[in-house]
């Protein structure tokens, strides 16, 4: 057993005294430890391990890896159970249902500040259309395309810059371009209400997701609103009101300054897709128009929402 112990040591000891066991040691490996950690568990019959300090192996390089295409995927090393817990949390919030697998395997070597590194890089992948985010000790670089309607040079500064002390950053980086207006005639004019009508139907029928409790739109509702302006700016003689609503949970003056910030978030998207600013109209009503009760996390559900109706013909 003592032999078998120490083939799993890069250094250490295991001391035997009557039926008592103490083992003190290094593991060599990931998989070393956990041989090692399951042996001293499950002594021999008879023998009982009174102490087992054993050390995890010091990985190199400590990496962390996450791609973004159809949905994210997350994979590397944590330096804690309690990191684990904060980066799960920070790729949760910033892709929420684009998240579709993420793996994190505990191991000593990290770098301080790690964990922190790795939610900076989430919250720079979340914002692009398609892209990925690799980090190796301390060096970390974001790849990938910007939508349309993102700041190239923001979302560059906002990963390069806001790393924690002693990391350096790298973001490469393209961004998409709107496809040239096809030449075509001159359309048959059309009745605004007409015009608008599957614009409304389109956003009654779609859901626009937001980060948790903040204003930021989420990447999988980028196709659905690069579509709404499409149809705006093909709907030239009608004016819309955006209107964000929320649940009832926290504070009223919360909830309507996130009603706002919400609604305000569409129409930037929006404008910067394409459409005239002057057509479009943010109002916040907080919590004031549910369209169910607010008793269960389905129907709060159905009231966190962006309502679009027109307002007016030019």
């Amino acid at each position: 057993y003592g032999n078998d112990m120490l083939a799993n040591f890069t250094d250490g000891s295991v001391r035997i005294q009557d039926t008592d066991i103490i083992i003190d040691g290094t593991a060599a490996t990931s998989d070393s430890y956990k041989v090692a950690t399951n042996a001293a568990n499950n002594p021999p019959e008879g023998f009982n391990v009174v102490s087992a300090e054993i050390d995890r192996a010091v990985v190199s390089p400590f990496t962390l890896n996450a791609s973004k295409k159809d949905g994210v995927t997350v994979s590397g090393l944590s330096p804690s159970r309690e990191a684990s817990i904060v980066m799960t949390a920070g790729a949760n919030r910033q892709f929420g249902s684009d998240l579709k697998s993420l793996d994190l395997a505990v191991e000593a070597g990290a770098p301080a500040g790690f964990s922190s590194a790795a939610v900076k890089g989430f919250e720079g992948l979340a914002q692009l259309k398609t892209g990925s985010l690799a980090i190796s000790d301390t060096t970390a670089t974001l790849y990938g395309v910007v939508p349309v309607s993102g700041s190239l040079n923001d979302i560059k500064d906002g990963f390069e810059k806001g790393l924690p002390e002693g990391f350096t950053g790298t973001a490469v980086l393209s961004q998409l371009t709107p496809p040239p207006a096809p030449v075509e005639p001159e359309p048959v004019a059309v009745a605004p209400a007409a015009c608008s009508a599957s614009i409304l139907e389109k956003i009654a029928k779609n859901k626009i997701f937001f980060q948790s409790a903040k204003a930021g739109i989420l990447s999988d509702s980028f196709d659905l609103l690069d579509g709404v302006a499409a149809q705006i700016i093909d709907c030239p003689d009608a004016r819309f009101e955006v209107a964000g609503h929320t649940d009832s949970d926290g504070s009223e003056n919360f909830n309507q300054r996130l009603s706002e910030a919400r609604a305000k978030s569409v129409v930037d998207y929006l404008v910067k897709a394409g459409v005239s600013a002057d057509r479009l109209n943010a109002v916040g009503y907080g919590e004031t128009n549910p369209v169910v009760v607010n008793n269960s996390q389905e129907n709060k559900a159905k009231n966190r929402r962006i309502e679009f109706s027109l307002i007016k013909a030019n």
